[in-house]
C-alpha cells in the first residue's frame, strides 16, 4: 500500500499534522524509513515545549529513528523540521538513554538539571545520588548537581593521583627516569598500568591524564629546583607556560571523553572517529609539555 493510501486512511487530524511538516521527506528513498521518520516528527513537534516529561519522549523518538538518516541528512532534518542543533538533539537522546528507565522519578527535575544529569560527563554515582535525594523528597537543582559532579571529580582525581604516585615510587627510579616514564604514558599512549586503572571504577581518559599530569608536574618542579638556577621570574614564566599547555591538552581530552561517551551511547561511528582524532590531538599537546621544557 502506498504512503498516499495510508494517509488517506488516517483520521483528518493526523493528515493535518503531516501537512505541518517542513522537511522534504522525498529525500528518504526507502518508503518504510520515510514513514517512520515522519511519524517521529509528528510525535516530537508538539512536545518541543520541553516540559521535563516530554524530554524523555523526544529523546526516545530521536534515538529510535537516527539510523534512518545519514549524518548529513540527520542535521538537515533536525534544523528544518524543528530548528534544533545536533547538540540539543544529543541532550534529548542522553536524557532518554541514561535516565529513561526511571522516567517518572527523574521527570520531577527542572529541564536544565535533567540535561546536566544526563550528560556523558555525569558518573553513575552522581545519578544514584540524585535519585536518592528525590526518594527522600528533596529536589536537587542544577547547582546541586554540578557541585556533586565537581566533588566526585576531585575525589576520583585524588584517588588516581595517589595510585599513580604509589606506582611510580614502587619503580624506584631516579627523578629524570620517573619524569620520562610519566611522559611516555601520555606522549606515546602507552597502556596505563593496571594498578592505576583499577584504583577507581572505570576511570575516564581525562581523569587518568589529569592525574598523571599532576604527578608529572610536581615531579618536574622538584627536579628543576635541584638542577637549575632559574630566577623567580623565569620559574613563574615557565610554570605559566606549562599550565597553559596542560589546560589546552586537558580540554582536548575532555572533548574526547564527551565525544566517545556519546559515540558509545548512540553507536555512531562518525562520532567515534572524531573522538579518536581528538584524543590524538590531546596526546600531541601533552607530549609538547616535555619538549618545551
Amino acid at each position: 500500500m502506498s504512503t498516499l493510501q495510508l494517509l488517506n486512511q488516517r483520521p483528518v487530524n493526523e493528515i493535518d499534522a503531516y501537512s505541518n511538516l517542513r522537511y522534504d521527506y522525498s529525500r528518504i528513498e526507502d518508503e518504510s524509513a520515510r514513514e517512520r521518520v515522519r511519524r517521529a516528527a509528528v510525535q516530537i513537534k508538539p512536545r518541543l515545549k520541553r516540559a521535563a516529561e516530554d524530554l524523555f519522549v523526544i529523546g526516545q523518538e530521536l534515538v529510535s529513528i537516527k539510523e534512518y538518516l545519514g549524518h548529513g541528512e540527520w542535521g538537515e532534518w533536525l534544523a528544518t523540521e524543528f530548528g534544533l542543533s545536533d547538540r540539543m538533539a544529543r541532550n534529548f537522546m542522553n536524557v532518554s538513554l541514561r535516565l529513561g528507565s526511571k522516567t517518572e522519578k527523574f521527570s520531577v527535575l527542572p529541564v536544565s538539571a535533567l540535561y546536566e544529569l544526563a550528560a556523558p560527563s555525569t558518573s553513575p554515582e552522581v545519578i544514584q545520588q540524585v535519585e536518592g535525594k528525590i526518594e527522600i523528597g528533596t529536589l536537587p537543582s542544577l547547582t546541586d548537581i554540578r557541585a556533586w559532579k565537581g566533588v566526585q571529580r576531585q575525589q576520583r582525581l585524588k584517588t588516581l593521583t595517589v595510585a599513580i604516585d604509589s606506582w611510580v615510587d614502587a619503580q624506584q627510579l631516579a627523578g629524570d627516569e620517573t619524569i620520562q616514564l610519566l611522559n611516555s604514558l601520555q606522549a606515546e599512549a602507552i597502556e596505563v598500568p593496571s594498578e592505576v586503572r583499577e584504583s577507581i571504577i572505570d576511570p575516564t581518559s581525562k581523569e587518568i591524564g589529569q592525574a598523571i599530569e599532576q604527578s608529572l608536574t610536581q615531579r618536574q618542579q622538584l627536579t628543576e629546583r635541584d638542577t637549575t638556577t632559574l630566577t623567580p621570574a623565569e620559574e613563574i614564566t615557565q610554570t605559566s607556560e606549562l599550565d597553559t599547555t596542560l589546560s589546552q591538552a586537558l580540554a582536548l581530552l575532555q572533548d574526547e571523553k564527551n565525544r566517545s561517551a556519546y559515540a558509545r551511547l548512540t553507536g555512531n561511528d562518525t562520532h567515534l572517529a572524531k573522538a579518536i582524532q581528538s584524543l590524538k590531538r590531546a596526546m600531541k599537546a601533552l607530549a609538547s609539555i616535555d619538549g618545551g621544557q
